[in-house]
C-alpha cells in the first residue's frame, strides 16, 4: 500500500509539473535559439514616417547581426559578430567597430502585444531597448531582407 501512495505522489507530481510546464509561455532552449536568429525584431511599430524605431536580426549565417535605430528618412546602424559559448545560453556580441563586447541573458516568450507572436527580453544589451517584438513570417536570411519585412510606408529604406 505504502508503494503505490509514493507511486501516486510521483504521477501527481509529474502530472501537475506536466501542465503547469505546458502553460508556461517558454519555449525550450534549442527552439528559443531557433526563434532568436534569423529573424526580424522590432521594439514596437512605427506610428509615422518620421518615428525613429529600434530594430534587432542576428543571423545564423556568418554570425553577424545588426541592431537599427531610424526612420524612413534617417538612420543608425552597427553591426555586430555574434557566439554562443559551450554551457553558457548567453548571446556574446562582439562590436568590431569599437572592440566593446557585451553577453545578454535573453529569453523568448509568447507576446502580449496586439500584432506580435513573439517576446524577446535581453538584460545587458549594450544597444536598444530591453524588449523586443516579432511574429510568425518575419524569418529572414540576410540583411538584405530586412527592408522587406518592415511595414509598406518603410519599403523605401
Amino acid at each position: 500500500m505504502r508503494r503505490y501512495r509514493w507511486l501516486g505522489l510521483i504521477v501527481g507530481g509529474l502530472v501537475v509539473w506536466g501542465l503547469w510546464s505546458s502553460r508556461t509561455p517558454n519555449a525550450p532552449r534549442p527552439q528559443q535559439r531557433e526563434l532568436l536568429l534569423d529573424r526580424l525584431w522590432i521594439e514596437r511599430l512605427p506610428r509615422s514616417e518620421r518615428d525613429k524605431f529600434h530594430l534587432f536580426v542576428a543571423l545564423f549565417q556568418n554570425q553577424v547581426g545588426m541592431f537599427l535605430y531610424q526612420s524612413l528618412w534617417e538612420g543608425e546602424w552597427t553591426g555586430f559578430q555574434w557566439h554562443f559559448r559551450q554551457g553558457d545560453e548567453r548571446l556574446h556580441l562582439r562590436f568590431p567597430q569599437t572592440g566593446q563586447t557585451a553577453a545578454i541573458e535573453w529569453k523568448i516568450t509568447r507576446s502580449d502585444r496586439p500584432g506580435f507572436d513573439y517576446c524577446l527580453t535581453m538584460k545587458g544589451n549594450p544597444r536598444g531597448p530591453h524588449r523586443w517584438y516579432s511574429k510568425r513570417g518575419w524569418e529572414i536570411r540576410s540583411l538584405g531582407e530586412v527592408r522587406g519585412q518592415l511595414p509598406p510606408f518603410l519599403s523605401g529604406l
